[in-house]
């Protein structure tokens, strides 16, 4: 797939030198395995606002080494297995304005060091099974878990293995119609 405002499928499919990336601000998709198997050290890779969609697999299997990684505010689609096996460590916060998930994120796969507040965005209607096993599994992610009320269906082991520092405190919406099969 190839369209003038979206970074390619595969473009930095692993690259293992990369120092510094400036995405150009026309960009509206990052396409699938974007990333996958690079490693990205010492700088910040903000994906820039306007991007809506995030392919599948697009961080997948990528070592950032002093990295933080930004997504932005106008993202509203993200597909499965965007952070499978990552090695990072960074503040991660999932835009507000996100509708959907694909699939799973396998984020215990890598235990990537996450920080920050964990909220479920607003938007989002359906937590799909797996969406977020394992986000912190080291122990170190901190903060506390908000579900919106227009959630109305979380899958199976939405949640498994999420490790929060501090005490979870966790309130399902009414609006909740099915949680697992």
């Amino acid at each position: 797939r190839h369209y003038d405002d979206m970074l390619p499928d595969r473009t930095f499919y692993q690259n293992k030198n990369i120092r510094s990336m400036i995405l150009p601000s026309s960009l509206k998709r990052v396409g699938v395995g974007v990333y996958c198997e690079s490693r990205l050290m010492y700088s910040t890779l903000e994906v820039p606002e306007g991007v809506t969609y995030i392919g599948e697999n697009a961080f997948a299997y990528t070592e950032y080494n002093g990295m933080t990684l930004k997504l932005p505010n106008s993202l509203d689609s993200i597909e499965g297995g965007v952070l499978t096996k990552c090695s990072w460590d960074c503040e991660f916060n999932i835009p507000e304005n996100l509708k959907y998930i694909g699939g799973t994120w396998h984020f215990s796969a890598g235990s990537p060091r996450l920080k920050g507040t964990f909220r479920v965005p607003s938007n989002l209607r359906v937590i799909p099974e797996g969406a977020f096993c394992g986000m912190g599994s080291d122990g170190s992610f901190t903060g506390e878990i908000e579900i919106p009320q227009g959630v109305t269906e979380i899958g199976e082991a939405a949640f498994s293995g999420l490790a929060i520092k501090n005490r979870i405190n966790l309130t399902l919406p009414q609006g909740v119609k099915k949680i697992g099969h």
